[in-house]
């Protein structure tokens, strides 16, 4: 709203002195004063859309879904019924003293321009609160997540100790009588050998 505010006024002083042309002859613009207010209107109207989307609207907060779509207390009256209509209210100021093709009194320049400094202020209000919230948010949903992994680990080491601590620990039991039972056992092969090689020595001494 600065922006355009800034350009609004370059076009209605733009033949006296302190105007930008006259103070930087030459600094030359590829678009006139009031081509610029209206791609700034044109940006401005494609951000309201975004103010408009259920999923924004879902993650404000009730104070700041009041002061930017209800009412705001002990403020200009311009801006008492938030400031979505509020910005509506200046930008259309802003078009009628643009497209009017008078000069307006300075009185009304003024009253304006302060408009615009209140609304400024209060949106420097909401975006603390939007920041205030969207922390809130990320906080919320990082304890979400921090109590969801907590809850799986728990879940696996509850089933690590239950089912397969005492199923690995049984196969290993397992693993260990066998083992024993080998060495029990006599290894066919060994005894095979054992007696070819008493054969052969018996032969020898034969």
């Amino acid at each position: 709203m600065t922006e355009m505010t800034f350009f609004t006024l370059e076009n209605e002083i733009v033949n006296t002195s302190i105007s930008i042309k006259n103070l930087f002859p030459n600094f030359i613009s590829l678009k006139t004063e009031k081509e610029i207010v209206h791609d700034i209107y044109d940006s401005i109207i494609d951000t309201r859309k975004v103010f408009r989307n259920d999923k924004i609207i879902n993650l404000m907060s009730n104070q700041l879904k009041t002061y930017i779509y209800e009412s705001i207390s002990n403020s200009s009256s311009f801006m008492k019924f938030g400031t979505y209509r509020a910005l509506t209210y200046l930008v259309q100021e802003a078009l009628f003293i643009l497209d009017n093709n008078i000069s307006d009194h300075t009185q009304e320049l003024d009253d304006f321009c302060s408009d615009v400094i209140n609304y400024n202020d209060m949106v420097k209000i909401t975006s603390a609160m939007a920041d205030r919230d969207s922390k809130e948010f990320i906080n919320s949903k990082l304890d979400g997540l921090i109590y969801f992994i907590s809850t799986c680990c728990l879940f696996f080491l509850i089933l690590y100790a239950v089912y397969y601590y005492p199923l690995l620990r049984s196969k290993i039991m397992l693993l260990k009588r066998m083992t024993k039972l080998f060495v029990i056992i006599p290894n066919p092969t060994l005894a095979v050998s054992t007696k070819i090689s008493n054969s052969l020595n018996k032969n020898k001494i034969n």
